[in-house]
């Protein structure tokens, strides 16, 4: 539910926080992680999680986007950069339990 920047340094791509609010209401951490995987999340009866190819990848990616511009040159360098993380990073849907802190040795696996 936060929204995160995405930018590609030395090769690797980076999440920074943002100042935006959640309903949690505080704002978000001035600092950087380097994204190994990118997981989609789904409540489920078990805990796991499927590797998805880079089409699929797109298609989920491309909703959670924020980009307002109208300019057809700037989609384009948009979809470029998509396509570049989803080659670049690995995408998941990881399915979990409600069961607290069963999940997180599913998302190192």
């Amino acid at each position: 539910d936060e929204i995160v920047a995405i930018r590609k340094l030395n090769g690797k791509y980076h999440a920074f926080g943002t100042p935006f609010m959640s309903k949690f209401a505080f704002g978000g951490l001035n600092d950087k992680a380097m994204i190994e995987s990118i997981f989609f999340l789904h409540k489920s009866k078990d805990n796991y999680k499927k590797p998805m190819n880079a089409v699929t990848a797109m298609k989920k990616l491309l909703p959670n986007i924020l980009y307002f511009g109208i300019d057809a040159r700037l989609h384009s360098v948009l979809l470029s950069l998509v396509e570049d993380l989803v080659s670049s990073v690995k995408f998941y849907d990881l399915y979990f339990t409600r069961e607290h802190g069963r999940v997180y040795h599913k998302i190192e696996d």
